[in-house]
């Protein structure tokens, strides 16, 4: 069976209604629900719209970070906080999916990212980072 086809005008009430709700009320009308252990984890604050979604992935992959550098391998707490920033960011990509125009609010979505998240931290002291070997004196 094929799913019935929504009518512009529905689609843009959909859109209008989720501008209009908040991150934490949209998710909680979402089928199938977030895993309430992980719904949690979700507690971002803004407009459900794709620049809220986005900006609460930024926030979310910020949390994760931790004093002085990245977090340490093996940090559940920086894997839930990944996860959630990727669950916003998913959800900012099905919003944007809606938008009149789609290619364009995904586009956003990516430049918005890629200005807004931090560069990688510099390497703990007494680490150099990754780079070409130093030449040697012949």
């Amino acid at each position: 069976m094929t799913e019935p086809r929504v009518s512009v005008s529905h689609a843009r009430a959909r859109r209008g209604a989720a501008a209009r709700s908040r991150i934490g009320d949209w998710i909680d009308a979402q089928q199938p629900a977030v895993p309430a252990s992980f719904r949690a984890r979700l507690q971002a604050e803004g407009p459900a719209s794709p620049a809220g979604f986005a900006a609460a992935a930024t926030e979310a992959l910020a949390a994760m970070r931790h004093p002085g550098g990245p977090a340490p391998e093996g940090d559940r707490e920086a894997a839930f906080s990944l996860l959630a920033a990727d669950a916003y960011l998913t959800y900012a990509c099905l919003l944007a999916l809606r938008e009149d125009d789609a290619p364009a609010a995904l586009e956003e979505i990516a430049a918005t990212a890629a200005r807004q998240w931090p560069p990688a931290a510099p390497p703990p002291a007494g680490r150099r980072s990754p780079g070409p070997a130093p030449k040697r004196a012949s």
